[in-house]
C-alpha cells in the first residue's frame, strides 16, 4: 500500500496563476532540493497507479494502526491564499473537492483549475453552499440567545458563486445549518430555535422544538430530522423530527438526553452523537444507544457529575468531542474532531485511536469530505489543513 509519508511538512499557498502549489516549509540546499524533487517525482507515479482506488471503499486497516492511504492531495500545514490562511472551505459535493475558501477577509471561488477572489468579503456570518447547484450560497447568523437588544442580522443568497447577494427579509436572525440534499430548495437553520425554508431562503417556519435549548446543529437521515439542542446549564437533547411530509413536520421523541452534547450526524439508519463525555452511536433511529470514551480517556471527561465540564486543557478551553462524521463510504468508520486532535474509529465508535496525520495539539472544529472520501479537510482555530483518508 503506498502511504503518504504524514513525517514531511509542507504548505499549500496561491500562485500566481491562482491554483494551490506545494512548497517545502523550509529552504533547501540546492542538492537536498534535486532528491526531493526526484522523490516527489516517484510519488506522483505511484499516486498516479493507485488513484483509483484511494477513496474510502478501499481495504479498512485495523483501528490499532489507522494508516492513511494514498490521497490526492499531501498532507501538510496551513492552506494558504495570497498568503493568508483559509479559515474555512466548502464543499458542496463530497465526491469534488472545495469550490469556496474563506481567508479572514475574503470569499475565494475555484474556477476552470483556479482561485478567483470575490467582491464578498467575510463578515463572520456563517455560511453554506446547495449540494447541487454550487453557485447557489446562504449566509445569516443569529444575535446571542441570551441577548434582549441585540441587532438584527440579515440572511442572504448568492445565485452565482459570491459576485451578488439578495437580502432576504423573512430570513433575519437564522443562521443556516444544512440545505436538504433530496429537498434542494429546503434550508434548516437556527434562530436559536429551529427554522425551516422549503422556498430557498425567501420564507421561513419557526419550530421550538426542544423549549429553554438553543439550536447548535442538525442532522437529516432520509425523512427523518435529528434536531440537537443545548441549555444554559449544557444539557443536551437531540429529538427526532418526521419529514415524510416536509411541509407539515410531525415532532418525535427525544432520542437521546446528556449532559455536554456537541455535535451529531446521521447516515443509512446511523445517528452519532459527540460531547464532553465521549461518542454515542445508534443504529436503530435512536432508541438505543452505545456509549464509548475507550480511547478518548486524553480529550474527555470521565465524571459525569463533574462541578466545570469545560476545563482548558487547551488554550481554547474545550474538552471533548467537537464534530463527529460518519464514514462517507464506509458507516463503520466514525471520525471525530476534538479539543486535542482527530481520532477515528473502525468499529462502530466502541474504540478510538488518534489520527495523527490530521493536526494534532488543537481542536478540531469541523471535518469535511473531498474527492470521493480520498481526503479529509479540517478547520481548526489556526485555519484549515489537508489530511488523507485512511
Amino acid at each position: 500500500m503506498c502511504a503518504v509519508d504524514p513525517s514531511r511538512r509542507y504548505r499549500r499557498i496561491i500562485d500566481g496563476m491562482g491554483r494551490y502549489s506545494v512548497v517545502a516549509a523550509a529552504a533547501r540546499a540546492k542538492r537536498r532540493r534535486a532528491r526531493w524533487i526526484i522523490r516527489s517525482a516517484v510519488l506522483l507515479l505511484l499516486l498516479a497507479c493507485t488513484g483509483a482506488c484511494s477513496g474510502e471503499g478501499a481495504a479498512t486497516p485495523t483501528a490499532a494502526t489507522a494508516n492513511p492511504t494514498s490521497t490526492e492531495t499531501p498532507t501538510g500545514d496551513l492552506l494558504l491564499i495570497e498568503a493568508q490562511p483559509v479559515r474555512r472551505v466548502l464543499i458542496p459535493n463530497p465526491s469534488q473537492g472545495p469550490i469556496y475558501d474563506l481567508t479572514d477577509d475574503w470569499l475565494y471561488v475555484r474556477a476552470e483549475g483556479n482561485w478567483r477572489r470575490t467582491p464578498t468579503r467575510n463578515d463572520g456570518r456563517w455560511m453554506v453552499a446547495h449540494p447541487a447547484i454550487p453557485e447557489r450560497l446562504y449566509r445569516g447568523d443569529h444575535p446571542n440567545c441570551a441577548a434582549t437588544d441585540a441587532a438584527d442580522i440579515p440572511f442572504e443568497r448568492s445565485d452565482d458563486g459570491g459576485t451578488t447577494w439578495r437580502v432576504l427579509h423573512a430570513g433575519r436572525n437564522v443562521r443556516p445549518l444544512m440545505v436538504d440534499p433530496a429537498l434542494g430548495e429546503t434550508i434548516y437553520g437556527s434562530d436559536c430555535r429551529l427554522a425551516i425554508s422549503h422556498d430557498a431562503g425567501v420564507t421561513w417556519s419557526r419550530y421550538d422544538p426542544l423549549p429553554g435549548f438553543r439550536v447548535i446543529a442538525v442532522a437529516v437521515d432520509g425523512a427523518r430530522l435529528y434536531v440537537l439542542g443545548v441549555s444554559a446549564d449544557d444539557e443536551g437533547r437531540i429529538r427526532a423530527i418526521n419529514l415524510s411530509d416536509p411541509l407539515a413536520p410531525v415532532e418525535g421523541d427525544i432520542v437521546l438526553s446528556a449532559i455536554g452534547l456537541r455535535c451529531i450526524d446521521a447516515r443509512e439508519g446511523r445517528v452519532v452523537a459527540g460531547g464532553v463525555f465521549g461518542t454515542y452511536v445508534s443504529d436503530d433511529g435512536g432508541l438505543t444507544w452505545s456509549i464509548s470514551r475507550t480511547g478518548l480517556e486524553a480529550v474527555t471527561r470521565s465524571d459525569v457529575h463533574a462541578q466545570r465540564l469545560a476545563t482548558a486543557v487547551t488554550p481554547w478551553g474545550e474538552i471533548g468531542v467537537l464534530t463527529i462524521k460518519i464514514g462517507l463510504m464506509n458507516k463503520h468508520r466514525i471520525f471525530a474532531g476534538t479539543s486535542n486532535g482527530m481520532y477515528l474509529s473502525q468499529d462502530d465508535g466502541a474504540t478510538w485511536v488518534a489520527y495523527t496525520v490530521a493536526p494534532v495539539d488543537q481542536p478540531i472544529l469541523e471535518i469535511q469530505f473531498a474527492l470521493g472520501g480520498a481526503d479529509l479537510f479540517v478547520t481548526t482555530p489556526r485555519g484549515v489543513s489537508v489530511a488523507p483518508s485512511p
